[in-house]
This record gives structure tokens, C-alpha cells and sequence, in this order.
């Protein structure tokens, strides 16, 4: 099966156009504080513009299930990303909450191959391995030991995050063997917006894409 692609932090309507001439397996609109945040409008009037081919993401960080549910109705989400510290209780709470059919996404920041072994109790359909850092989230543009994956792969489907670029996305791919890439910043011009030819570089140097 090809490596799924998720490309993250999509906010303007010339970023739509980008997804839709490439068509990635999902877009990710990041609803937490950030400088790729759109609000629920926004989000809406994008993901309405987008291929239906490209599935819609929506990035959340410890914001209320309820909200979280009432946003994923409201852009018709395909899954919600969890990049905070949602536990099993929020996960239980949140689930039947959501539209039919929304998957739930956690991100697990990877430090030590403890945090991968955690993630496999997790009730959810997919995990989203980034790299650890104390005092953010995700959205670093760092990457983290990759043979963590490789020695400790996880029981569940995941994105690799963190880092990734045109550069390097081959690499990763090899050695932790993932269902998707999620990449933002990789594909980003000096100008912090998404860039044409590094998307096209991105899915030139995807193996078996």
C-alpha cells in the first residue's frame, strides 16, 4: 500500500489549490494556538474548496471534547488530531460525541521507546509520532530517533511527523515503515506558506507514492 500523506497547517485558499493539484490522502487545519490556527469558519469555507479526494484533519490541543465535536460537524472532519494531553478518560468521553464515521488521531511525543509502548494501549484508530519537546505540542520542525520506531514499532497505523523534508522523507519512510507522513514546515517557503515546488519534490522522493 503507498504511504498516505497528510500535509499540515493549511490556511489559505492558495494552499487548497496546492492540495488539489497534487491530492495528498489528508490536510491538516490546526484549530490550536499557532501561527498556521484558522478559526472554525475559515476551516469550513477551506475545506469546502477542497478536492474530495484529500481528506480533512482537524489539529486539536486539550480543547473540550464538546468543542472539539462541534468543529468536527461543523467542517465534516474525517478524524480529529490530538496533540495535547488528552488521556483515556477524554478519549472515552469524546468519542460518542462525534459525527459517525470521525476517526480520532493521537499524537504521541517520542522520547524513549516507553512512549511508543504507552501509545499501543491508546484507544483510538491512529497514533501521529512527533518528536518530544517539554514545552511544545508539536509543530517543532525537529525530528526524533527514528530507530525508536524501527526497534519498537507500534501495533497501531501511524504518521511519522517532525522534521520531515523532500530530503529526508525517503529515509524515514525506509526505516520506520509508516502508514503516512505528516509534514507542514518541510513544505513551507521562506515566507512560512506552503511552496509548490517543495510539495512537488515531496511526492518526486515518495517511494512507491
Amino acid at each position: 500500500m503507498p504511504v498516505q500523506v497528510k500535509i499540515c497547517g493549511i490556511r489559505r485558499e492558495a494552499d487548497v489549490k496546492l492540495l488539489n493539484e497534487f491530492a495528498p490522502g489528508y490536510a491538516g487545519f490546526v484549530f490550536a494556538e499557532s501561527r498556521r490556527r484558522v478559526s472554525l469558519g475559515e476551516a469550513a469555507a477551506l475545506i469546502q474548496k477542497l478536492d474530495f479526494r484529500v481528506k480533512p484533519v482537524g489539529v486539536f490541543v486539550n480543547a473540550p471534547p464538546e468543542e472539539v465535536a462541534e468543529t468536527a460537524g461543523s467542517c465534516s472532519l474525517s478524524a480529529v488530531q490530538l496533540h495535547g494531553d488528552e488521556d483515556a478518560e477524554y478519549i472515552r468521553q469524546l468519542r460518542p460525541l462525534l459525527p459517525a464515521g470521525t476517526a480520532i488521531w493521537k499524537a504521541v511525543r517520542v522520547r524513549e521507546a516507553a512512549d511508543i509502548e504507552r501509545a499501543n494501549s491508546t484507544d483510538v484508530d491512529m497514533l501521529l509520532l512527533d518528536h518530544y519537546t517539554e514545552k511544545v505540542y508539536g509543530g517543532t520542525g525537529e525530528a526524533f530517533n527514528w530507530r525508536l520506531v524501527a526497534e519498537h514499532p507500534p501495533k497501531k497505523p501511524f504518521f511519522a511527523a517532525g522534521g520531515l523534508t523532500p530530503f529526508n522523507i525517503t529515509e524515514a519512510i525506509r526505516t520506520m515503515h509508516p502508514f503516512g507522513i505528516d509534514i507542514s514546515g518541510g513544505v513551507e517557503g521562506p515566507d512560512g506558506y506552503k511552496d509548490r515546488n517543495k510539495i512537488a519534490a515531496l511526492f518526486a522522493a515518495l517511494p512507491l507514492y
